[in-house]
């Protein structure tokens, strides 16, 4: 039980420190679902979106790697 929760402890605290690799892997999720939308300003605000939320993914995913080095 005490290894299961240590497991679920470090998840979480992986989870703290990247929060915006999270928000930005949820506005890419959202921005896909709004690309497959038949409104033409819909599918626009979802291109936007899912631009916005790779580069938020990506410059953070980054900045985390070179933080543990």
């Amino acid at each position: 039980m005490y290894c299961r929760n240590n497991s679920i402890n470090q998840k979480l605290n992986i989870m703290k420190a990247n929060w915006k690799t999270t928000i930005g892997g949820i506005l890419a999720a959202v921005g896909s679902y709004l690309v497959n939308s038949q409104t033409g300003i819909l599918n626009l605000v979802g291109q936007v979106a899912q631009v916005i939320g790779i580069f938020l993914v990506g410059a953070m995913a980054q900045d985390a790697a070179s933080k543990k080095a």
